[in-house]
Formats: C-alpha cells, structure tokens, sequence
C-alpha cells in the first residue's frame, strides 16, 4: 500500500496526524478473531450487502425520518468520508442535533474519546 492510500482509508486523526495504522489493524483483527470464535461472520450482514468497489450500496437518507426517537449525529471536523452537508441532512431529517468533533476524522470516536463520551452523556442524560 502506498502511504497515501492509508491515509485514504483511514481518516481520523489524532492532533492532525493520521491515526496509526497499526492500531486500526489490532482492534480490527481482535474482533475478527472474537467473531471467529464464536462462530459468527466477521462482518455484520448489513456490511456484506453496504459495501460496493467505489461506493456505499445503501443510502438510509431517505428513511431518518421513520425515526421516532431522539438522535445524536457525531460527525468529526475533519472527516473526510461522510461530508458535513450529509451529516446536517440526516440531522435535519430526523429532528435530531448535530455535534461536530473538533481534530477528529472519520473515526470522531477514537480520535476524541472523552469529547464522545461527554457528549453522549450529556444527551443521554437529557433523554
């Protein structure tokens, strides 16, 4: 793999600098070899279908609103695989509130775990 396919694949950041490859891997094979055990697939059944050469198969933008429940939409500052318009239409459809994670990619909740985690509770908590 050439460096900036890598930073392709992986988005998230940790203060700008693209997340160790090597990290994503690890957590990655540990749940492979979880699911192995278990018997089970190692991708979920909606990510064997979702997944397509150049692009997601699925687009769930049209059925948010068929949501009937508070939401939370996390989206990183820097993601460069889901795009902020996106993340607003989505927010938007639902009724739901939009959080932007300042120096996080794609991966908002490992880039800034506590800023998640703050989050989380704090909506949570309203609910």
């Amino acid at each position: 793999m050439r460096p900036f396919e890598g930073r392709l694949l992986l988005t998230s950041r940790q203060g700008h600098t693209p997340m160790d490859l090597g990290f994503i891997l690890r957590l990655a094979s540990s749940k492979a070899i979880a699911r192995c055990s278990h018997k089970e697939k190692i991708l979920d059944e909606w990510q064997i279908s979702a997944y397509g050469p150049f692009r997601m198969r699925l687009d769930f933008l049209p059925r948010p609103g068929q949501l009937d429940l508070p939401t939370l939409w996390i989206h990183g500052q820097d993601d460069d695989l889901v795009g902020r318009k996106e993340m607003q239409a989505a927010a938007a459809a639902t009724g739901g509130r939009l959080e932007t994670i300042p120096d996080a990619g794609h991966l908002a909740t490992l880039d800034q775990p506590e800023y998640f985690a703050d989050l989380a509770a704090e909506f949570l908590g309203q609910q």
